[in-house]
């Protein structure tokens, strides 16, 4: 009986697709220190690891993201033409998402707001692609990138013994966009089950693990103005599965020098432990949308020690969890505050960031441009829903009593801007100046209009060749473009001809 037992604690497990994480699935995880000395590189049949001497350094709440709320799910679906099946397209190709914390800076290059993009199924976890803005010479360009080659993380299921040689490649190319600058990212993993038995760390032990070490061989290739220049970097990490976790329960990251395994980093899992917290995020920024009428903002939290988290996104609307994301209906710059607290501390402890979050409008959907006319203003922004409200700059930004259409006719030379609102989206104009002109400026001063008051049809003295008539009421609105006022309703209007031979502007009175 003892021997029964004894064999089957040291049974070796298989490790399934459905074992590992699904997106929004939460760990706490613990940076270790303390870990030099130790021979992470051990391994065998039936092996017991023992690191329980691992000293706690910093925490984090690990977990994978829901692709659809990273902000790259529009543009993807656009480059691939899925206009009308989006949604079932993106959700067949993508389960996982995660930012990629390092940005890649080159001269007067970027690629910024990176985020990876992968899929689990029955055989792999691989990343698919690569949600990016690239900044050229301060241009933003906003892409999803697809791997040609997926670069498959992990192989399902997985067993002692298995080694598998697992290929990815992905390019952007920005010479297309007439730039001289493309990056191409290529990798090779080599992944081997190398043992199985059990594991102690800090939080407890796990009696049934298999141990898998991968090699990740990559090369970055930055081409710029047709030259390129290769980073080769290998990575050597080791990683222990438990099928009770979607997670590493131990994974330790490094490199070997002269056949010695140097390890950098190691994580581990860990339940929530009193560390004074740290509050940090990274904003994925998301171009607002005209088809949607919003953006959508995914947040990363890199916070460490901390077991809740609090977003105020600075609109008016608060939401609780790890890594989140949030609609904003309107472009501009918003004051996000991320608090975490860590309840293991008594009392809890907590920390608090603010961090300004620009949502930009590159397609300048919400334009608060004014055009200036030969006749007046009109605001550039053509938007349904939109309303209109133009002020007096020279008094205080005073709205104009009635002034509220696209097109403005001011009757005084002036200041005037325009304040549009689209769905609760406001933005007013730079102020434009405005000379209206009169009889006193111009070169047919003693042109007249007559019969001045009117019932009816007017005309103006003096042989003039007339091109264009526009007729105001007395708040600068356009209320026709004849010189017969007999629909019009009794008061004071302005008309305004374009002749050849110059401008005329007057006053008349409809009786």
């Amino acid at each position: 009986m003892v021997l029964l037992l004894g064999t089957a604690a040291g049974a070796q497990i298989t490790y399934e697709a459905s074992d590992f994480a699904a997106a929004n699935e939460e760990f706490t995880m613990t940076r270790a220190s303390g870990f030099l000395g130790m021979n992470f590189a051990q391994t065998g049949v039936n092996h017991n690891w023992n690191y329980a001497n691992l000293e706690v350094g910093s925490q984090q709440v690990f977990s994978w993201q829901n692709p659809n709320n990273a902000g790259y799910k529009l543009i993807w679906c656009l480059q691939n033409f899925y206009f009308f099946n989006c949604n079932s397209q993106f959700n067949n190709n993508f389960t996982h998402s995660r930012a990629v914390m390092d940005d890649l800076e080159f001269m007067d290059y970027a690629l910024t707001n990176v985020v990876e993009h992968s899929r689990a199924n029955d055989n792999s976890f691989a990343h698919r692609m690569r949600g990016l803005t690239a900044t050229v010479q301060g241009i933003s360009i906003p892409a999803a990138i697809e791997y040609d080659d997926p670069d498959e993380v992990y192989n399902f299921p997985m067993n002692y013994g298995d080694a598998h040689v697992n290929t990815g490649h992905f390019e952007l190319d920005l010479t297309d966009f007439n730039l001289p600058f493309s990056y191409e990212l290529t990798t090779e993993r080599t992944n081997t089950v190398e043992g199985y038995g059990s594991l102690t760390t800090p939080y407890g032990t796990f009696p049934n693990v298999i141990k898998l070490k991968s090699v990740l061989n990559k090369t970055e290739a930055f081409t710029f103005q047709g030259i390129e220049i290769p980073v080769n970097t290998t990575t050597v990490s080791y990683q222990w599965f438990d099928k009770a976790y979607g997670v590493p329960v131990l994974q330790v990251e490094g490199f070997t020098l002269f056949n010695i395994f140097v390890p950098v980093s190691v994580t581990y899992l860990d339940g929530p432990q009193c560390l004074e917290p740290a509050a940090q995020f990274v904003p994925t920024l998301s171009d607002y949308s005209a088809e949607t009428a919003n953006a959508l903002v995914a947040f990363t939290n890199t916070s460490a020690n901390y077991d809740s988290a609090v977003w105020d996104f600075g609109d008016g609307t608060v939401a609780a969890g790890v890594n989140v994301s949030h609609e904003y209906n309107c472009p501009g710059t918003y004051e996000v505050t991320l608090t975490v607290s860590n309840s293991s501390c008594q009392p809890d402890a907590s920390a608090t960031i603010t961090l300004p979050v620009t949502v930009s409008d590159s397609q300048n959907h919400l334009t608060t441009g004014v055009t200036l006319t030969d006749s007046g203003l009109s605001a550039d922004r053509v938007v349904a829903g939109t309303t209109y409200q133009w002020v007096d700059c020279d008094n205080n930004n005073a709205p104009i009593d009635g002034a509220t259409s696209q097109t403005f006719f001011p009757v005084v030379s002036g200041n005037y801007a325009c304040v549009m609102t689209t769905n609760g989206c406001e933005g007013t104009s730079e102020c434009k100046s405005v000379e209206v002109l009169g009889a006193s400026d111009s070169d047919m001063a003693g042109v007249s209009i007559f019969p001045n008051p009117t019932s009816g049809q007017v005309q103006f003295s003096g042989n003039i060749t007339v091109k264009n008539v526009e007729i105001f009421n007395v708040l600068g609105m356009l209320v026709g473009r004849s010189l017969d006022l007999s629909a019009q309703s009794s008061g004071v209007y302005i008309v305004r001809v374009t002749a050849e031979e110059g401008v005329i502007t007057r006053k008349v009175l409809k009786q």
